[in-house]
């Protein structure tokens, strides 16, 4: 039985806090463009994709009116950009990291859970900016052997609480960034009790030894040449070992740290594309407690970063951004993990008022939708929400508890939250079991293009210049 959708019961939200922040953080004496301004304008271009600067300003004339002041006189484009070049992006980092602290504490109704760890999933992915060259010696850009006009990218490294479906802390670097070094940097996040995932391109001694400093474990997939270790447990052809990881660089000239420490490495029996054997290591060294299968399992459900990162993109356009300068990418970006995290959290709610409990995996029924004949054990300790919610509805009724609360109408800011919990509960989809298709799209429309144009144009060379 759900409990009642009364608007007195909405908690101290994070929206609220959102605006709270703004005085302490950015208050600038004798301004003629207060902070809430520019933060409003930032979150109306994110969450609307709007490009128009007299359409956004016209439309927060609208719904703050007293912002603009007594006149309404909204100030002009240079006037805007002036101002947000005085407001450092890392004031609305410290903004971000401010809200997660906030949104962490209730974990009891989170999406994805596993004895008693929060699921922790690591992964980058770059952005196409504004073709600038401010943008394009700041962050670079990939190298393009096609010729065609070279586009800046900025790189992001994530760190995402799949419990929570979002992100709780990450990197904004240049083109193509070093994961391992932001991993590093995004240990600031981690505590004891987290579990992080992460794909073959994190694996180092360093890495493992900056996880096990924070008191949190890890289940990383290993490349075949990352380790002597791994090369040794492939060839052995054993489902499972623990192997001892030398103290050393990888070509043995110094110590990084004190002491070896030991790793235990699992061999999926499903293959990859490339028919080769997936292998993890996990300093979960207790094969009775933590379960092969359930690490297999957990190991899939990284792919909800990946489906943040869509979500950015398609829902958010966070490849058009409007800036033209370092900063104000920065700025763009941190608010769209800001709403993000806002969703998230009217997510968290919606699933506490109607009192959903996560249900045990069936591992076994997953393989049989997936026609997947390797997995022949269940999990044993894996609990998830079957279900996901509409991310355009949360981001309308998120806009309108923001008008709410910056208006200081707080009963209005309630009836909308508790509906949108109503609304968006009504309309969530359940999860789909798994991947039906292979990940490499087959559409000449889609990314491979450019791949199957480089082969071509390769033949034509070799057909040229025998």
């Amino acid at each position: 039985m759900k409990q009642s959708l009364k608007p007195n019961s909405i908690p101290h939200s994070t929206l609220s806090l959102l605006f709270d922040l703004l005085p302490e953080k950015f208050r600038r004496d004798g301004a003629k463009i207060k902070p809430p301004l520019v933060l409003l304008f930032i979150l109306h271009i994110v969450q609307t994709g709007c490009s128009s600067y007299r359409s956004t300003m016209t439309w927060i004339k609208q719904a703050f009116p007293s912002i603009l002041g007594d006149a309404g006189i909204f100030p002009s484009s240079s006037a805007m950009s002036k101002a947000r070049a005085k407001i450092c992006s890392q004031k609305f980092m410290d903004m971000f990291l401010e809200l997660v602290k906030e949104v962490q504490e209730p974990t009891q109704h989170g999406m994805l859970q596993y004895h008693d760890f929060r699921v922790l999933a690591l992964d980058g992915t770059n952005i196409e900016l504004p073709s600038d060259k401010r943008l394009l010696k700041y962050f670079g850009h990939m190298p393009n052997p096609h010729g065609t006009e070279i586009v800046p990218q900025a790189g992001l490294v994530s760190l995402f609480d799949v419990g929570l479906n979002a992100t709780i802390d990450f990197t904004i670097t240049a083109c193509k960034p070093n994961e391992r070094k932001e991993l590093i940097t995004l240990t600031r996040s981690m505590r004891p009790k987290d579990l992080v995932i992460a794909d073959r391109g994190f694996p180092s001694r360093e890495v493992f030894h900056a996880i096990r400093e924070t008191g949190a474990d890890y289940l990383i997939r290993m490349s075949k040449n990352s380790f002597s270790a791994v090369k040794t447990f492939i060839s052995s052809g054993l489902r499972e070992d623990v192997v001892t990881i030398s103290p050393m660089d990888a070509k043995g000239r110094k110590k990084i740290y004190s002491e070896p420490f030991k790793v235990r490495l699992i061999r999926e029996e499903s293959c990859d594309q490339n028919g080769e054997p997936r292998i993890f290591a996990t300093s979960l060294i207790d094969k009775e407690k933590y379960k092969t299968e359930d690490l297999c399992y957990l190991y899939t459900r990284r792919w909800a970063v990946e489906t943040q990162f869509r979500n950015m993109k398609s829902y958010y356009d966070a490849e058009w951004i409007h800036a033209r300068t370092p900063n104000g990418v920065k700025q763009e970006l941190i608010v769209v993990m800001i709403h993000q995290l806002i969703i998230a959290e009217l997510e968290m709610r919606s699933r506490e008022l109607h009192e959903s409990k996560p249900i045990k995996v069936d591992n076994i029924k997953r393989a049989a939708t997936e026609s997947t004949e390797e997995i022949k054990e269940a999990t044993q300790d894996v609990y998830e929400i079957p279900y996901t919610f509409n991310q355009p509805s949360c981001m309308v009724i998120v806009g309108f508890i923001i008008m709410a609360l910056h208006n200081e109408d707080i009963e209005k800011a309630k009836l909308h939250f508790t509906t949108g919990c109503e609304h968006i509960w009504r309309m969530k989809e359940k999860r789909r079991p798994g991947r039906r298709s292979s990940r490499i799209p087959k559409s000449a429309n889609a990314k491979q293009k450019s791949a199957r144009r480089a082969k071509r144009n390769e033949r034509k060379r070799k057909h040229r210049d025998p």
